[in-house]
C-alpha cells in the first residue's frame, strides 16, 4: 500500500507538471484545428435550417485516416519526453525506488491518455455551440450528411451511415474513446520502452510511423490494404473498420482489443526491464 501511495504520488507530480507545459495545450489545437473548419461548417447549416448538432460526432469524424493520424501525432507530442527523467527524478527515485517511480510513471500514462481522449473527444461539440444537442439520437442534420447530397453541396465529407445505422452515438462514442485512449496509451509506453531502450526520440519516430499507417492504407492497394486493417492500431479508432459479422475485411473486436492489450502490456514489460537496468539520466523539459 505504501508502494502505490509513492507511485501515485509521482503520478500526480508529473500530471501537474504537464498541466502547465504548452505542449498539453499544443496536442489540443492540433486536433482542434483538423476538425474546426467541418464543425463551424456543421453549426452554420443548423443556424440555417433551424437544427442543431450531436455533440456525439466523434466516431463519425474519427472515419477519415488524416483525423486518426493527427490524434496519434497529438499523443506523441504529449509523450515525446518519456521516461520522464528531469531535475528532480533522482530524489524521487531514492525516495521511491525504481520500482514505484516506474509504476507512478505508467499511471501517469494512462491517466494522461485518458485526459486527453476525453478532452479531444469532446472538443467538436465547442465548435458548434449554441448548436449543440446532448441527447442520445444523431439528429436530422447529422443524418443528412449520411444520407443526402447536402455534403456534396457543400463541398465537406461526408459522415458515416454505416455507424450510425449500427451505433447509438452514445455507444459509438464510448467505443471509439476507448479505442483511442488504448491507442494513446499504447504511444505513451511505446515512447518510454524505446527512448530508455534505445536512445531520447526514438520512441517518437516509431509512434509517428504508425500514426501515418491509417493514411497508407488508404492508398494501398489489396493485398497489403487488407492486410494493413490488422496492423494498424490507429485504424482501429474507425467503427467502420470493425468486422461484426465474423466475414469480409477488417478485424474482429476481439482482435483489436487483445492486440492492444497485447502491445501496450509489452511496452510496459520493456520499460520495466529498462528502468531496473540501465543508468538514468535527466534531461531538459520540452
Amino acid at each position: 500500500m505504501d508502494n502505490m501511495r509513492k507511485s501515485m504520488r509521482i503520478c500526480r507530480g508529473n500530471l501537474k507538471r504537464i498541466s502547465g507545459n504548452p505542449r498539453l495545450y499544443l496536442a489540443f489545437a492540433w486536433f482542434a484545428m483538423t476538425v474546426a473548419f467541418y464543425m463551424l461548417q456543421l453549426r452554420s447549416l443548423a443556424a440555417s435550417f433551424g437544427e442543431t448538432v450531436s455533440a456525439w460526432v466523434f466516431p463519425l469524424l474519427m472515419v477519415k485516416s488524416g483525423n486518426q493520424m493527427f490524434f496519434i501525432l497529438g499523443a506523441v507530442l504529449l509523450f515525446c519526453d518519456a521516461p520522464f527523467l528531469y531535475d528532480n527524478s533522482g530524489w524521487q527515485i531514492l525516495r521511491a525506488g525504481r520500482r514505484s517511480w516506474f509504476w507512478g510513471n505508467i499511471f501517469y500514462v494512462a491517466a494522461l491518455s485518458l485526459v486527453y481522449t476525453v478532452v479531444v473527444s469532446l472538443l467538436p461539440a465547442l465548435f458548434v455551440i449554441p448548436r449543440v444537442s446532448f441527447a442520445n439520437e444523431w439528429g436530422a442534420l447529422v443524418g443528412s450528411m449520411a444520407q443526402t447530397n447536402l455534403p456534396d453541396q457543400m463541398g465537406l465529407t461526408r459522415l458515416s451511415y454505416a455507424i450510425m445505422a449500427k451505433y447509438q452515438p452514445l455507444t459509438a462514442m464510448g467505443i471509439s474513446m476507448f479505442v483511442a485512449w488504448l491507442n494513446a496509451a499504447a504511444v505513451g509506453v511505446i515512447s518510454y520502452a524505446m527512448n530508455l531502450l534505445v536512445r531520447q526520440g526514438t520512441g517518437a519516430i516509431v509512434c509517428v510511423a504508425m500514426g501515418l499507417t491509417p493514411v497508407m492504407i488508404d492508398h494501398a492497394l489489396p493485398p497489403v490494404s487488407y492486410i494493413g486493417y490488422y496492423l494498424s492500431p490507429p485504424a482501429w479508432m474507425n467503427l467502420e473498420n470493425y468486422n461484426r459479422q465474423g466475414y469480409g475485411a477488417g478485424a474482429s473486436p476481439t482482435y483489436i482489443y487483445l492486440f492492444l492489450a497485447v502491445l501496450i502490456a509489452g511496452g510496459v514489460l520493456a520499460g520495466r526491464i529498462g528502468i531496473m537496468k540501465k543508468d538514468l539520466y535527466t534531461i531538459e523539459d520540452i
